[in-house]
């Protein structure tokens, strides 16, 4: 029931005016950046980019009172919005801020919701994606260079990530 829920967001959010971005595209990022024990397009993911942190968080049982579930060496799934919420205030006062949120993974130090609550509705994060492509896609014209740097600019992560979208992306639309 929740994947067929999430399925039918993601086709209400894809039929909006506010988003130019391609439906296709924008499922294709969130599929890439999903955990793979989710559904694409879940919201309630926190990633944690340094191990060191993550492996903090669990020695110090920092998040031991929350209703949280690992699901592998860098990620937890906190389950709703006012968990992830809580998580994530937590681990800013514990200056653990290189973390990847929500369905479309941003990076809390590089987007910047100010209802932090954003990062983890999949309607807010898919408009805020499309905002970055199409700012993006404004900057450096449209290219599979330009959608990889929604991952990265560096040039050699850029590139596996350009292969990982192209690749993605056929798939997508050869199940249609």
């Amino acid at each position: 029931m929740k994947k067929l829920l999430i399925a039918l967001l993601f086709c209400y959010l894809a039929t909006s005016k506010e988003c130019i971005i391609e439906y296709d595209v924008l499922y294709t990022i969130a599929s890439i950046e999903s955990h793979p024990k989710r559904n694409i397009g879940y919201p309630f993911i926190i990633s944690f980019n340094n191990k060191s942190d993550f492996q903090r968080i669990k020695k110090e049982k920092i998040l031991q009172d929350l209703d949280i579930e690992i699901l592998d060496n860098r990620s937890i799934d906190c389950k709703s919005v006012k968990t992830c919420f809580t998580a994530l205030n937590l681990l800013v006062k514990q200056s653990i801020e290189n973390l990847d949120l929500g369905a479309f993974q941003f990076n809390y130090k590089y987007v910047d919701f100010k209802d932090k609550t954003h990062y983890f509705s999949l309607k807010h994060s898919y408009y805020e994606a499309c905002n970055i492509l199409m700012k993006l896609a404004k900057k450096y014209g449209w290219s599979m260079e330009t959608l990889a740097k929604y991952h990265s600019y560096t040039p050699k992560v850029n590139e596996k990530y350009q292969k990982i979208i192209e690749r993605r992306y056929n798939e997508i639309l050869a199940t249609k």
